[in-house]
């Protein structure tokens, strides 16, 4: 379709998209070490939140450790030998994971690669899981990134290489029978991870009347054991099953003493006071230690995820950009820092580096809502109707509750004089946000018009 000059209502059609953004939300932090994500209301002894999906979950002020209302950087890894054995993983009442696909051999499909040189060790993650907060003691917990219910969850610890791996696993499961009564615990499988020794059982038990499905793994790694702690819903965890298996077998030991003595104890002083920087407001604090990790530890990740949050926060979209550019090459098959880099290329209007972006994203997580979303509105904006309409009926189908996803395709119904289907989409819009401006404005404007 040709690019046609457009009027000033037609224009005032195409600045009204909505676009994804790098998420931001209240994260309430449980006692148990789980976390929820949502909007968190007072309402007596009890917080009434709201989660994304416009559920809402009831939680006792006495089992809330802290709530931040904006993102958090990753905290810092866990040391390699902490006190004390695993903690038990909690679960997080958030949606949960859709079935994993699966290639055309049928082996479950994984994602991205996760790969922390400080830690030493590397994990490819189950399709369309994400990074999170990481729980107690944890070097890194991944969580699937939508859906609805609980969201199952990975928890890698690592811990000093004192016991056998067969001891190991003992204690570990001494611990789960003591801290859940009524567990079901199935026998020890012996495996072989990454060329390294494994045991792994399987659990089923309730936690605070929820019921849950653990795979629990103890790989012996050169010098430290690592504990791979899944924990999800015991209805549906079928679908995902494979995927997380497969995720726990991907998972390979790298050398520990690739990081030089000297440059491990600055890395991790610096995270340290970055995040005690941030947790007290104190933001140019926080930013300067995070550089000096990120200059100790050049190859790790997550001092420029911090970075990239930190400016995105102060509205400095240069130097987010720059840390994102860091975090692609860090961490190239991963499409939540691919989409993360689009918004700033968006933000600074470079549009042909945001679209090629997000087509990027595309290519690694074909089922990411936001990015056809996102992509679907800058396609408009360029005047390539078509594939604008194209983009954002798929981004409605993968995510059918976004009302910014069904306003943004009543507008390209609305480029392309179809009044019907953008009073639906309209109207949808404004059943999920029934404070909607621009769907009223152009519901209005349908009706002034006679469509």
């Amino acid at each position: 379709m040709p690019r046609r000059r457009l009027s000033s209502f037609a224009l005032a059609l195409a600045l009204g998209f909505a676009l994804a953004r790098p998420a931001s939300a209240d994260v309430i932090h449980l006692k148990d070490g789980g976390a929820l994500e949502g909007t968190a209301k007072e309402d007596g002894a009890v917080y009434v939140i709201t989660l994304a999906s416009g559920a809402t979950v009831r939680v006792p002020k006495d089992k809330v450790d802290s709530i931040e209302a904006k993102p958090l950087p990753a905290r810092p890894p866990a040391s390699a030998a902490p006190a004390g054995g695993p903690a038990a993983p909690g679960a997080d009442k958030l949606p949960a994971a859709p079935e994993s696909p699966k290639g055309a051999d049928g082996r479950p499909l994984l994602g991205w690669t996760y790969s922390d040189p400080f830690q030493g060790f590397r994990i490819r993650l189950p399709y369309h899981w994400i990074e999170g907060k990481a729980g107690q003691g944890a070097a890194a917990t991944f969580t699937a990134r939508s859906g609805e219910g609980y969201l199952p969850r990975l928890a890698v610890l690592p811990r000093g290489s004192g016991a056998s791996v067969v001891d190991a696993a003992a204690q570990l499961r001494q611990q789960f029978a003591a801290g859940f009564p009524g567990i079901t615990l199935l026998p020890d499988r012996p495996l072989s991870i990454g060329g390294r020794s494994a045991i792994q059982f399987e659990a089923t038990f309730n936690s605070e009347g929820n019921a849950l499905h653990g795979v629990q793994t103890c790989i012996e790694g050169a010098g430290v054991k690592y504990f791979l702690l899944f924990t999800g819903p015991q209805s549906g965890y079928e679908p995902f099953a494979s995927a997380i298996k497969a995720s726990i077998e991907s998972f390979q030991c790298l050398p520990l003493d690739a990081v030089p003595a000297d440059a491990r104890d600055k890395f991790r002083q610096s995270l340290d006071r970055g995040m005690a920087a941030y947790k007290t407001s104190h933001t140019e604090d926080a930013v300067r230690e995070f550089q000096a990790a990120a200059a100790a530890v050049p190859q790790h990740p997550v001092p420029h995820r911090n970075l990239a949050a930190l400016y995105g926060t102060l509205k400095n979209v240069d130097a987010a950009l720059k840390e994102y550019q860091a975090l692609v090459n860090l961490t190239p098959d991963n499409p939540e820092a691919w989409f993360n880099l689009a918004s700033m290329y968006r933000q600074k209007q470079k549009y042909e580096d945001a679209t090629a972006t997000y087509e990027k994203v595309l290519l690694l997580d074909p089922e990411f809502a936001e990015a056809h979303m996102n992509l679907g509105a800058l396609y408009e904006l360029k005047g390539q109707t078509e594939k604008a309409l194209a983009s954002l009926k798929r981004a409605v189908e993968l995510d059918p509750n976004s009302a910014s996803a069904h306003f943004n395709l009543g507008q390209v119904h609305l480029e392309r004089a179809d009044g019907a289907s953008a009073r639906r989409e309209f109207e949808r819009t404004l059943e999920l946000a029934p404070d909607h401006k621009l769907a009223k404005e152009q519901l209005e404007k349908l009706k002034q018009l006679g469509k």
